[in-house]
């Protein structure tokens, strides 16, 4: 999924990533707590994401929970298919579906333009948008003068809300700063989970295409996960130290995106069941770079399954 890069993730917390979002996203739409209107046709900005759920904020300044499916669409306006690792916060999204009995709008289909994909790709790394990019979003989104002056009650919604998934994203923060040699510690620190297995995807300089070599056993792996119960798939990708450091960033980020995309699609690994995927750019490189075979063994994505220790330690 880059500027000062997502590796500084591990140093900023994640509080203040996603703080960072809320305050972008408070500048250009705000929200008085009110249900939704029961439209089937919805657009507004993704504020928090948990597993297959998401929280957005409508044009309308409402907040409505939007439940992900296995049937679910996620495109590009121009048609391209996107994985739901796209499903950030600060994205600008147009979702297609209908309300459940508990008023959450299931969604099936979810369409969003390239330019905003950017925007939220910014968010994500821990950057602020251009100014150009905040007036353009204020244009789209700002519909009237009541929701100018609901912006002190939006902005306490949304930090309401981080607090209340702070666990979680404390635990996915955990997984992203998780590095080749201490991999496996770091993710059976965690109370909940006990590494599986692991399986690694490695990649041509300068590309971030799953080689066709790879899409069989990415299927068997993900078979593999599917037949645990409590099972998560986590996703981080790594570029060698060859470059400068934001093509790098920019690498990683999209050949993880690229194996997360094979795992959901041909492997069948439902977004619930994935972590979001990790951009480890050229941090803990494995090889020495002054050879080409380091560098090969540096451009990598590794896959690990993990288990719910609750299950696994019956």
């Amino acid at each position: 999924m880059k500027g000062q890069g997502i590796m500084q993730i591990r140093h900023a917390g994640p509080v203040r990533v996603i703080a960072l979002a809320a305050l972008t996203l408070a500048s250009v739409f705000v929200s008085a707590p009110s249900a939704a209107a029961a439209d089937e046709h919805v657009r507004g900005v993704i504020t928090v994401r948990n597993g297959a759920t998401f929280t957005m904020q409508t044009e309308a300044a409402e907040s409505l929970i939007v439940t992900l499916g296995d049937a679910t669409r996620i495109k590009l306006t121009s048609g391209k298919h996107m994985s739901a690792s796209e499903l950030t916060p600060g994205l600008r999204i147009k979702v297609d579906g209908s309300f459940d009995d508990q008023h959450r709008l299931v969604a099936d289909e979810i369409k969003f333009t390239r330019k905003d994909h950017k925007v939220a790709v910014a968010i994500k790394a821990g950057l602020t948008p251009t100014d150009a990019q905040v007036a353009a979003n204020r244009v789209d989104l700002q519909k009237d003068a009541f929701a100018l002056q609901q912006h002190a009650q939006a902005l306490e919604a949304h930090v309401q809300t981080l607090h209340a998934h702070q666990e979680e994203i404390t635990a996915n923060d955990l997984k992203m700063v998780g590095t080749t040699g201490a991999l496996g510690t770091r993710l059976d620190n965690l109370d909940d989970y006990n590494v599986v297995d692991t399986f690694i995807v490695y990649f041509k300089n300068g590309r971030s295409a799953v080689d066709v070599v790879y899409g069989r056993q990415l299927q068997d792996f993900a078979a593999k996960a599917k037949g645990l119960s409590g099972y998560k798939v986590q996703v981080q990708g790594y570029a060698s130290a060859v470059g400068s450091r934001m093509r790098n960033e920019r690498l990683s980020a999209g050949r993880a995106d690229a194996v997360t995309a094979v795992l959901q699609q041909r492997g069948a690994i439902p977004p619930a069941n994935m972590f979001a995927p990790a951009a480890m750019g050229i941090s803990e490189q494995f090889a020495k770079n002054n050879t080409t075979q380091g560098q090969a063994e540096n451009r990598r994505v590794i896959v690990t399954i993990l288990q719910n220790k609750g299950i696994s330690e019956r």
